[in-house]
Order: C-alpha cells, then structure tokens, then sequence
C-alpha cells in the first residue's frame, strides 16, 4: 500500500529509540551539499542525530541537545531551516545535531527536543547506544583459498571502515578491499605447496579498537 502521512504531532528521529547508531561518526566534506562548510575537509564528527515531522507540518527549534551517558551536554553543531548553511537545503519538518567530536563507543546518548509543530508546543527525549569496541568478523571462518578461486570475508568495525595488514607464507594472493570486506583471489598455478596468509582487521577511525587477526591456508 501507499505511504501513510504521520499522524499530526509525531516526531519521527534518528536513531530511533533504544536503537544502536549505526554511524557513530562523519567526516567533514564527504558529503554534498556540506553541512559543515566552516571546517575542514576530514575533520572527524559524531554521526548525524536527527528529527522530523510530518512532510507537510513545519518545524520549530526551541532547544535541541545531546547529553552523554553521565548527563553533561555534548557540543553540537544545531542545523534547521532557519540557520541551514546551505540555504533551503534543510526541509522546514527536519531538523538535525551534528557532535563535534567523535562519539565514544559502548556508551549511551540522550537527545532532548523542545520546539513546536505548526505551533504547538512539541517534546521528545530519546535514548541511543553506540557500537561496542570491537570489531565483528561477519564471514565465518576456517578459511581455505584453493588455486582459481576467490574468497570474500566480511567484517564490521564500529566506524563502518576497516582497515587491512596482511602476510604470507611462500605463497602471494591477489588482494582488494572495500569498507567492510577483503577480497582473495589465486590464479590458476599459483600454488604448488600449502602456503598461508595472516590478515589483521583494524578500525580506521578508532584506533582503541583492538583488532583481530584470522588465518587463511592457500592450498593448490
């Protein structure tokens, strides 16, 4: 069936209640139009926080804050209609948080709204979690690569970015990378005796996140 309007009143946000961000940080630039021109390209942030009405309601600022885990107010930059850096970017419904600085991992956030809905007054207060510091190896192991073949294994680190390392004994695999997974592949003869690989996921953008390291046999 077809979308359904939100019913006059509700606040839909980002992320939703009790739910864990799944973009604990943003990178000044990466994306268009920016959001934060002032700063430079690259400059770590938290990940957006975000709040909407209905498409056809318009939505007033009065406050809008994060708070962490111990209460104190996190420093934000505060985005509407009425202050949006792009201009007419921002629809009048949304309005939106931006942290200064990363968020902190395995820890819980609060956002505090106080604004109105075509001028009624309007709260919402709502509670979010962060990934935990680890990273998750998504494709089950043991790994066994064979000659001709190609072997695809998964990981999912807090930022959404991993990071590679790898070694090899005697015997050398084709290797490509994506955000969250690293590509094997053997050519035809490339193995004439069982070698190895040792491959050690990190997170690119928190370095406290310990990292694991899995084994990958080359065989022929």
């Amino acid at each position: 069936g077809q979308p359904q309007p939100l019913a006059t009143g509700t606040l839909i946000t980002f992320p939703a209640d009790q739910a864990t961000d799944p973009y604990p940080l943003w990178l000044s630039g990466t994306e268009n139009p920016n959001p934060t021109p002032s700063l430079s390209y690259g400059t770590y942030l938290g990940g957006a926080i975000s709040i909407e009405s209905g498409s056809n309601s318009w939505l007033t600022v009065s406050s809008f804050e994060l708070l962490d885990a111990s209460g104190s107010v996190v420093p934000c930059y505060e985005m509407d209609s009425s202050n949006d850096p792009n201009k007419n970017y921002i629809a009048g419904n949304q309005a939106f948080l931006v942290p200064q600085a990363l968020l902190k991992l395995g820890s819980s956030y609060t956002a505090v709204f106080s604004g109105t809905i075509n001028g009624v007054a309007a709260q919402k207060t709502w509670t979010f979690n962060t990934p935990s510091a680890q990273i998750t190896q998504v494709t089950p192991g043991p790994f066994t690569l064979h000659n001709g073949s190609s072997l695809t294994i998964h990981f999912k680190a807090p930022s959404g970015t991993t990071g590679y390392s790898y070694s090899y004994t005697r015997v050398v695999a084709q290797v490509s990378t994506t955000q969250d997974s690293i590509t094997l592949t053997l050519s035809p003869n490339a193995v004439t005796s069982s070698g190895g690989m040792s491959i050690t996921a990190t997170d690119m953008y928190y370095p406290s996140v310990p990292p694991i390291t899995i084994q990958v046999t080359l065989a022929p």
